[in-house]
């Protein structure tokens, strides 16, 4: 198949072919997605003073979006609105409502201008054509801040959207290599149980240690790899596969000395060299003199500094040994799969896995480790072998602690240095990043935000939501060093 194109079927094309479909019932709708939208707001406590709406008009001639605004605009008091800033923006679509050249140009634009010095940003997802409602997703995702979505309808009134923009944009990294060694047919059939090697990249990884495992280079001696990768990257699984396609037994070794092996054993795994001490490598590389027959595939964590050189024990160690990268989990399109295999690790149901957690997986930055550790204290929480999604994300809080006193120490260490001034975050963000600290903390026990919000005097519950929402603890730790603040 050279071509594959892919299309829904819409009215206009029913009608070429002169066919009908039925409508909807029509609803009469005297508010509007807007006017609707605002009551809502007002009801929930929006301090007009404090915010600005943002109206694009794209057809300025005719006069009629102008004619909106003064008539919105009058009707602002009775919706406990008055003084609330409208702000119209002219601008063209030579194309017509469907130009997405010109949407993006001059909408985005105006949005990423708006949206410089404000903690918050509402998107109202139901006024305009489809080609303006796939405009305004886009923004969505490239914000530095991540707005709240709406949609407002007679039927439904209002309804905030949390959409799985990751299931669509998630990058896929294993494209970008131009080629890339493929797993053979028999070694994926001698894969083990919990390995998991749909993505790309992971794949041809696999795929190298099962030509290092299977193809020696000469009689005297047996293949030996180093494999290399982040925190959590799967290393030790991909050790234990490298050590089951060279058959026989395997030999576990995570401190010196190593121990000789028996006449059974076919591969001996050094796990987390970049920790071992610096003495222990040469004789590493003695052993394996002694050794020739037995295999070799050793650890090495590429993001953990302060241990031994990579050099050093490429050279001192595992001389003459090939090399295999592994992706970071966060990095991998089959993140799904792998929470199923820990889930059923943890005796976890995994069949639900992806049906209630995976927008959350797809958008998270877990190691496996953590991602491990996550799924393991959600299901100790659920009534269940299945993992709900409410324990999930409880659990994801509890695992965020520590990020969390971490930022603590941080806003904590800006004020008492009182190191504010150009170029470093003012005396209100440290504030609010101290603020979305305790939060988290107050949720990982359980709270609810409206008791989180009650019981660190923090007003309403929205304000609370809009706190959270601005950034998750990464981002807050990002403003409190200084990046991206202009001292204003």
């Amino acid at each position: 198949m050279a071509c594959l194109i892919v299309s829904f079927v819409g009215r206009a094309d029913l009608r070429a072919f002169d066919l009908q479909e039925p409508r909807l019932p029509f609803v009469d709708d005297n508010i509007g997605p807007i006017k609707r939208l605002l009551s809502h707001l007002a009801n929930n406590g929006l301090d007009p003073s404090e915010a600005r709406l943002l109206l694009f008009d794209d057809r300025p001639d005719n006069g009629v979006r102008k004619q909106f605004r003064d008539a919105l605009e009058a009707a602002l008091p009775g919706l406990a609105l008055g003084g609330l800033e409208i702000d119209r923006k002219e601008f063209a679509l030579p194309g017509g409502p469907t130009d997405l050249k010109a949407l993006y140009d001059g909408v985005w634009r105006a949005i990423e201008a708006g949206a410089r010095d404000v903690a918050d940003v509402l998107f109202n997802l139901s006024s305009g054509t489809p080609a303006m409602f796939g405009t305004l997703l886009l923004a969505a995702r490239s914000l530095p801040i991540r707005p709240t979505l709406y949609e407002s309808s007679p039927e439904k009134d209002v309804v905030r959207l949390d959409l799985p923009y990751e299931i669509a944009t998630r990058e896929r990294k294993g494209a970008r290599a131009s080629r890339l060694p493929v797993l053979a047919k028999e070694a994926r059939k001698t894969l083990s149980r919990d390995t998991i090697v749909r993505d790309e990249v992971a794949a041809a990884a696999y795929a190298s240690l099962y030509n290092i495992a299977t193809r020696r280079r000469d009689e005297d001696a047996a293949p030996a790899v180093l494999i290399e990768g982040a925190s959590g990257s799967g290393k030790w699984h991909a050790a234990r596969q490298f050590a089951a396609w060279c058959g026989g037994e395997a030999l576990e070794c995570f401190a010196p000395p190593l121990p000789d092996p028996r006449p059974e054993t076919a591969a001996v795994l050094l796990r987390r060299l970049d920790v071992w001490p610096a003495e222990a490598l040469k004789s590493i590389s003695a052993w394996r003199a002694q050794h020739p027959n037995v295999a070799m595939a050793a650890t090495f964590r590429t993001d953990c500094a302060g241990g031994i050189e990579l050099a050093a024990i490429k050279r001192d160690a595992v001389h003459g040994a090939a090399t295999v990268c592994l992706p970071a989990p966060r990095s991998r399109s089959d993140i799904v799969e792998l929470a199923s295999v820990l889930a059923a690790r943890a005796g976890l149901h995994r069949s639900k896995v992806k049906e209630r957690l995976q927008q959350d997986l797809l958008a998270s930055s877990y190691d496996l480790h953590q991602l491990d550790d996550v799924l393991r204290t959600a299901g100790s929480r659920s009534d269940t072998r299945h993992i709900e999604r409410a324990d999930y994300v409880q659990a994801r809080d509890i695992e965020a602690i520590p990020q969390a006193l971490a930022l603590l120490r941080d806003g904590h260490a800006v004020l008492a240095g009182l190191d504010f001034g150009t170029g470093r975050p003012d005396l209100k963000t440290v504030l609010d990043a101290m603020q979305a600290a305790a939060l988290h903390i107050a949720m990982a026990e359980g709270r609810t935000q409206s008791e989180a919000a009650e019981l660190l005097g923090l007003g309403k519950q929205q304000d609370v939501s809009r706190l959270l929402m601005r950034g998750d603890l990464a981002y807050w730790r990002y403003l409190l060093a200084g990046d991206g603040n202009d001292g204003h």
